[in-house]
């Protein structure tokens, strides 16, 4: 195949894919993004020599288009992420939050947890506050995302060293070591902690047999419509124990949306008791 597709595909064809990705991950790619999309999917085409989206249509469609459907997801996602990012809300969380449960049992789950920096942090958190035993001991820790390639990364626990950036040193000291290639390794014993799943928030069901304390979900319903927004919320809000909490992004607001969660602080969310 050619380094590039002369004529990828019809307005037709875009608007289709935008639309079954919608319908299958919740993300809207709104008309001014389109151009990025179809970037993506060019680049798709090209490394399975689809000759158009067409073509990539037809495979979606087709009994033996599950790889590529997951595939699909890839291109639809966005999977920015760093340890220690906006720590203010982790921080209340570990200082405000946590500290109701800590001689009992916490539950928490990371609910778009990509490659695991999210959810690492959390506990390294905890550990700096509570010390390890009595995280090991209490916490348990569940992280899913839609995308199963990321998850993978997250079980593994091996991150280049830029990614490290933000960590305070003792922790990369205590907690991490090098793994070759520019490569560093959390310590099992920490990555041993958590659990990680396939999961569309979409999905009629969630297989939860106990509710949880905390949930995360930051940075990621700016990628929903208002609609997706309000159903993932009332969800989330169906498995949180009376007086958990929702924790999102500062820059993510619920105040338009007709959802029960009650605002806290910026970010910060609780289900009355």
């Amino acid at each position: 195949m050619s380094n590039n597709l002369s004529k990828p595909g019809t307005q037709q064809d875009i608007v289709w894919i935008q639309h079954w990705i919608h319908k299958h991950t919740g993300i809207w790619f709104p008309e001014t993004k389109l151009p990025i999309l179809e970037q993506r999917l060019i680049s798709m085409c090209m490394k399975h020599g689809f000759k158009d989206f067409a073509d990539l249509i037809a495979k979606i469609e087709s009994s033996s288009g599950y790889e590529i459907i997951n595939e699909m997801v890839d291109v639809a996602t966005t999977n920015h992420t760093h340890f220690y990012r906006e720590t203010v809300t982790i921080e209340y969380f570990t200082n405000n939050i946590a500290n109701n449960y800590m001689d009992s049992s916490l539950r928490v789950w990371s609910a778009a947890s990509s490659s695991g920096e999210e959810l690492y942090t959390i506990i390294l958190h905890l550990i700096e506050k509570y010390g390890f035993e009595k995280v090991k001991r209490h916490c348990s820790f569940l992280g899913t995302d839609l995308n199963r390639k990321v998850l993978e990364k997250a079980e593994q626990g091996l991150y280049p060293h830029m990614r490290l950036e933000g960590i305070p040193q003792k922790l990369i000291d205590q907690w991490f070591s090098p793994a070759g290639l520019d490569l560093w390794s959390l310590d099992q014993v920490i990555c041993k902690m958590c659990m990680f799943r396939t999961l569309n928030l979409l999905a009629p069901r969630w297989p939860f047999t106990k509710k949880f304390h905390v949930i995360f979900l930051r940075n990621v319903l700016y990628y929903f419509d208002t609609a997706t927004q309000e159903a993932v919320l009332r969800k989330l809000y169906d498995v949180v124990e009376p007086g958990g909490s929702l924790i999102t992004s500062v820059t993510e607001s619920t105040s338009k949306l007709d959802v029960p969660w009650v605002r806290v602080s910026s970010g910060i969310y609780t289900k009355p008791r």
